[in-house]
């Protein structure tokens, strides 16, 4: 444990608030803004930014404590989730015919969907950065 807080975790430490702040304003943005706009399914945009947050929560742990290939898988899947789930929001910017109650109605557009979008592509980023540097630097053990 003694090697958590030590000088490999200096740098680590930053970059990995970096991202969970990235995730969070994301999520702090996308959920309001879906909601407001009377998505029917806004809880299943909640599920997915706790989902991403749970993956980022576990990668950033397992980088932290030098597992190389936990490090590398979580970070994989998260990078494939962010990719998925960024393409889901900027697929929602435009106006979309909605259903409430027993009435259609014209959804406006989401343009405020392309900021979460755009950081997590910064995430993304970041991620990559990350996976490169647990699979280089990572301790060569077994995790």
């Amino acid at each position: 444990m003694r090697r958590f807080f030590e000088g490999y975790f200096r740098w680590r430490w930053p970059v990995g608030l970096g991202m969970a702040v990235a995730l969070g304003a994301a999520a702090g943005v996308a959920v309001p803004a879906v909601r407001s706009a009377r998505v029917a399914d806004w809880y299943m945009h909640l599920g997915m930014w706790a989902l991403l947050g749970v993956y980022l929560f576990l990668g950033l742990k397992a980088w932290y404590l030098r597992r190389r290939i936990r490090t590398v898988a979580l970070f994989t899947l998260l990078e494939l989730l962010s990719v998925f789930w960024g393409t889901v929001l900027v697929g929602k910017v435009p106006a979309e015919t909605i259903l409430v109650g027993s009435q259609v109605e014209q959804r406006a557009d989401l343009p405020i969907l392309f900021l979460p979008a755009g950081l997590l592509a910064l995430l993304v980023l970041a991620l990559l950065a990350g996976t490169i540097s647990a699979f280089y630097t990572g301790e060569r053990t077994p995790s």
